[in-house]
């Protein structure tokens, strides 16, 4: 947030467009309405969006873990 918060034409200016910018990208929704435009604002996107891979990932191999675990 701080990245873009003195850009004139960013559209992440307050807590709650990087919070929606965050959730969508986490998600892989990711609706275009509200992105970064400088580059620190895009690396920061860029570790968002390889933190929620990993989360997906984990949640992932934890599932499959749990359900072909000999019993």
């Amino acid at each position: 947030m701080e990245a873009e918060y003195n850009v004139p034409e960013a559209k992440i200016r307050a807590l709650g467009d990087a919070l929606w910018r965050s959730v969508t990208t986490v998600t892989t929704v990711g609706y275009r309405d509200v992105h970064p435009i400088t580059n620190a604002g895009r690396y920061v996107g860029v570790v968002t969006m390889f933190l929620g891979i990993d989360a997906a990932g984990s949640l992932t191999v934890a599932m499959a873990s749990f359900l072909i675990r000999k019993r």
